[in-house]
Order: structure tokens, then C-alpha cells, then sequence
């Protein structure tokens, strides 16, 4: 009696794990790798390589991660102007004259910026 309590509790142990394991197996999505590049930001190339189940998915991953990046180069560019948005050379633009009012992306890379440097002595 006692072997057959545990022939039958391994029996459901296995069966719950094939169970489990075969309602993942059933949700499984075959992925496709995608890749694009693009120059317009930071005067650099970049590479972006994904997998998505279509490439409509992938381009709007790429798409938020573009305005991401696009929003930190405007932020840090030093060389121009951006309509509405005060960038490193607004700072550099206004130094010496007056305060200027700047997104909080900028005060914490400053910020890191002054830690790291302590941290490395200069270097």
C-alpha cells in the first residue's frame, strides 16, 4: 500500500512537470533577428541588432529607442541649438552671465561626471 501511495505521488509529480513544461513549449514564439543602423546621432554609427516576430515589432522597439538616444544627443551636444531644450551649449552659451535652467539628465551625467573623476584622480 505504502509503495503504491508513492508510485502514484511520482506519477503526479511527473505529470505536473510534463504539464508544466508543455504549456510553455505551446506559448513559444519563433523569433526573428533584425538589424539597422543609423549615423544621424552622436557623428557615430549605430548598430542596433534585436529579435522580434515581425519586423513591424522590431522597427518600433527601434523606434523608442531612437527618440531615447536622439533626446540624449540634443541634451549633451555642445555645438548646436535646439529649439526648447537647454544643452550643454546653452550652458557654455550663457556661462558667466546668467543661471541657466537645465533638464535633470544633465545635472546627474554632471554629477557622475565629478564622481568619476574623483574616483580616478583625473584620469
Amino acid at each position: 500500500m505504502k509503495k503504491r501511495r508513492e508510485y502514484v505521488a511520482v506519477l503526479a509529480f511527473l505529470a505536473a512537470i510534463i504539464g508544466i513544461s508543455g504549456c510553455s513549449r505551446q506559448k513559444e514564439e519563433k523569433l526573428t533577428k533584425y538589424d539597422t543602423q543609423f549615423f544621424e546621432l552622436f557623428d557615430t554609427v549605430t548598430s542596433v541588432t534585436g529579435y522580434a516576430r515581425d519586423e513591424k515589432t522590431f522597427q518600433s522597439y527601434v523606434d523608442v529607442f531612437y527618440d531615447e538616444l536622439k533626446e540624449y544627443h540634443q541634451l549633451y551636444d555642445i555645438y548646436n541649438d535646439y529649439e526648447g531644450i537647454n544643452n550643454i551649449k546653452t550652458i557654455n552659451d550663457h556661462a558667466g552671465i546668467e543661471p541657466v535652467g537645465v533638464d535633470d539628465k544633465i545635472i546627474q551625467m554632471l554629477e557622475e561626471a565629478v564622481d568619476i573623476y574623483e574616483l580616478t584622480d583625473g584620469t
